[in-house]
């Protein structure tokens, strides 16, 4: 069966208002002890798996569950057993379920038997909350987890739908982050142990994923299946940065990019994704706009501190082998850290949560009449995915236009207008890259390969302008500050005119492509954009 859970973390001043709120609710408390169970190579964990045999209260539960964020597959059985003698994991209590099925399947496989990882030991607080749209479980988990000498603790509360609408989730989620100053986390503890037992405290940056639009033509799938990947990569890194145990530069850059894969998609599906997310909100509708201008402006909140991390691990390097007399590295212009930012009210109410009401809802969205209707003559996948293609490829298409137009005049580009040019590429290929299965395979790859590079030296030009602007500000407190200023100018030649190489290049592929998309696509309507321009 799906289970569907939202985790939110609790700071330690909200945990005696969480537990008053319970006790009203009609609190039952029961300790849980676990130990979680894989392969030595921990093949369970990389396909998003956990098997774990816990005692709840008087009784041994084992579970498995499969898949990552809010919806997961579960499937538990209680097992037979003294309170003192751990029960020994069966594969064959989950026989018949899909994920007991991949779970026999990978033991098979492995050549050494599953063994314990890691304990979870910590007391449940849990009470049913009943509303008009769904009944859900309240649970207040306080212990630890344990991987030999290493403990990490748990201080966390999980919402799980018991009944009702899985929209409705986010409603109580929303209620309990703006009372309690909660915030979204959806690591599971299996996936906090795994990281423990390895000696790990800190998870992987969460990359774009690859979308696949073959098997299914319509845009309301191929919305979904996009969103779905910009809610991963945008809650995974997300999660990390507001947790306690600290986080990477690298999961603030993929959280950016997560953030403008976003907006692009927005754009790119154009007034797509306004129907699908109808109905989505809890006190009031959730609109793309409103998601599109929150993740605008964490991203720009977030740009400084990304900006300081180029300026340390890039440039700063490359000033002390010129022998530069260092000042103090300029601080970020932001006063708000990544993790404050990140549990802040109004990014976990407005955008954390409401991209999982947005996911939620359309996965569950159907074809319009319109569009099926459209679809309707076509007699295969190809066929019908004639009308998804032809619409996402106009879009595209402009953009491209746009583009190559805006690059023409590079010579004569301020540094701001060079920045925007390379945010149009940017998205650009991240369009290109969600509409990848439609379009021309050939052209495609060589035109994601040009434009890659085209956003790397328009970045690195960028990167220099950012350096050379902070150092100019700091000549009033440190003159010595002013051979960086003469040596990172001295760089802005050359990084120009790889600038001017890579958008030549990009030229030439972007018309071979532009070509291709047009002896290819049928003409569609007329498209008019319903969110303006990324600022």
């Amino acid at each position: 069966m799906a289970e569907i859970e939202i985790k939110l973390q609790v700071p330690p001043a909200a945990i005696a208002a969480i537990v008053e709120d319970l006790r009203r609710l009609g609190v039952q408390r029961t300790r849980m002890r676990a130990a979680y169970f894989d392969t030595p190579d921990s093949a369970l964990a990389r396909q998003a798996m956990a098997w774990r045999v816990r005692r709840e209260g008087r009784r041994w539960v084992q579970t498995l569950k499969a898949g990552q964020g809010v919806v997961r597959e579960e499937h538990e059985v209680i097992v037979p057993g003294p309170a003192r003698v751990w029960p020994t994991p069966d594969p064959a209590y989950h026989r018949g379920s899909p994920a007991g099925d991949r779970l026999t399947a990978t033991l098979d496989a492995s050549p050494d038997a599953a063994r314990e990882h890691f304990r979870t030991d910590f007391i449940r607080l849990s009470a049913r909350l009943r509303t008009r749209r769904g009944e859900f479980e309240l649970s207040l988990d306080r212990g630890q987890i344990v991987a030999g000498s290493m403990r990490l603790p748990i201080c966390e509360l999980e919402i799980e739908l018991l009944s009702g609408s899985p929209i409705a989730i986010c409603d109580v989620a929303r209620r309990l982050i703006g009372r309690h100053g909660l915030w979204l986390d959806l690591r599971s503890k299996a996936q906090r142990g795994h990281l423990l037992a390895r000696g790990e405290a800190i998870a992987q940056p969460v990359s774009a994923g690859a979308v696949s639009l073959t098997a299914d033509p319509s845009l309301e799938t191929a919305w979904s299946r996009v969103i779905d990947d910009c809610v991963t990569q945008i809650i995974g890194n997300a999660s990390q940065i507001a947790a306690d145990e600290g986080f990477l530069p690298e999961h603030v850059h993929q959280l950016r990019v997560g953030l403008r894969r976003l907006r692009t998609a927005i754009r790119l599906f154009d007034g797509v994704g306004e129907e699908t997310l109808a109905g989505a909100g809890g006190a009031g509708t959730e609109t793309t706009q409103v998601l599109d201008t929150r993740a605008g402006a964490l991203a720009r909140a977030l740009g400084s501190s990304r900006d300081h991390d180029v300026m340390a691990q890039v440039l700063w390097p490359r000033l002390a082998q010129a022998g530069a007399p260092l000042v103090a590295l300029p601080p970020p212009s932001h006063e708000i850290p990544p993790p404050s930012l990140l549990r802040s009210r109004e990014v976990q109410e407005d955008l954390m949560i409401g991209l999982i009401a947005s996911q939620q809802q359309a996965q569950r969205q159907k074809p319009t009449r319109r569009r099926a209707a459209s679809a309707a003559p076509s007699t295969s996948a190809a066929e019908g995915a004639e009308p998804t293609a032809a619409s996402l490829t106009a879009v595209l298409r402009r953009w491209q236009r746009s583009a190559r137009e805006q690059a023409a005049a590079f010579d004569k580009l301020t540094p701001e207008a060079r920045h925007r040019l390379r945010r149009r590429l940017k998205r650009l290929r991240y369009g290109i890259e969600f509409a990848r299965d439609l379009l021309p395979e050939r052209r495609t790859r060589a035109l994601l390969k040009s434009l890659a590079r085209a956003q790397a030296a328009l970045g690195s030009a960028n990167d220099l302008e950012n350096a050379i602007a902070a150092y100019q500000q700091a000549v009033a407190e440190d003159p010595s500050a002013w051979f960086a200023v003469g040596w990172l100018s001295a760089q802005r030649p050359s990084v120009l005119e790889d600038c001017q190489q890579s958008l030549g290049r990009l030229e030439r592929v972007a018309r071979n492509w532009g070509r291709a998309l047009a002896r290819r696509s049928p003409s569609p309507a007329r498209h008019r954009p319903a969110i303006p321009d990324q600022p």
